[in-house]
């Protein structure tokens, strides 16, 4: 048995609401575009046109969480490129040292991928967080909380 088959095929809008994480299941809630932002919904990747990932077929509970990457490509899917994009714009128009601004695409890389480089990321993040203003860190809370790895959420955001 392969990996593919012990999961049920989503359907994700551009910008990662979850339309329906067992579309298999339940066809008749697919819809063209998302009824929360009203953007384009995928059920494939758009690199190598593979489903996106849905719910265990076999888990205890219908608890989802939308893929960040491909398994089957690797690449970013839409909503993970626009948050990173979204943050690196944010960045641009922060109170920031130009060192931090260099060093947020890869700190932002080992956010959004669990890797044995993800906690320094977060303590990095973490401290990056705390100097700029109030404001600008939660612009960066709402746009990251949604890509960021479970651990890394934990380190950068601990009372969330």
């Amino acid at each position: 048995m392969t990996g593919k088959s012990v999961y049920y095929n989503a359907q994700i809008c551009e910008n990662g609401h979850v339309v329906n994480a067992w579309i298999d299941n339940y066809p008749g809630l697919e819809q063209a575009f998302c009824s929360i932002c009203g953007s384009k919904t995928l059920r494939t990747c758009p690199k190598c046109g593979q489903p996106i990932r849905g719910i265990d077929r076999y888990a205890m509970s219908p608890d989802y969480s939308r893929p960040a990457y491909c398994p089957d490509c690797g690449s970013a899917l839409p909503w993970t490129v626009s948050a990173i994009e979204a943050v690196k714009e944010l960045a641009a128009r922060t109170e920031m040292e130009a060192m931090d601004r260099t060093e947020l695409p890869d700190l932002i890389e080992n956010l959004v991928r669990q890797t044995p480089r993800t906690p320094l990321a977060a303590l990095r993040m973490k401290g990056l967080l705390d100097k700029v203003g109030p404001l600008a860190a939660e612009g960066f809370k709402q746009i990251l909380i949604g890509v960021v790895t479970e651990g890394a959420k934990r380190m950068v955001w601990p009372s969330r």
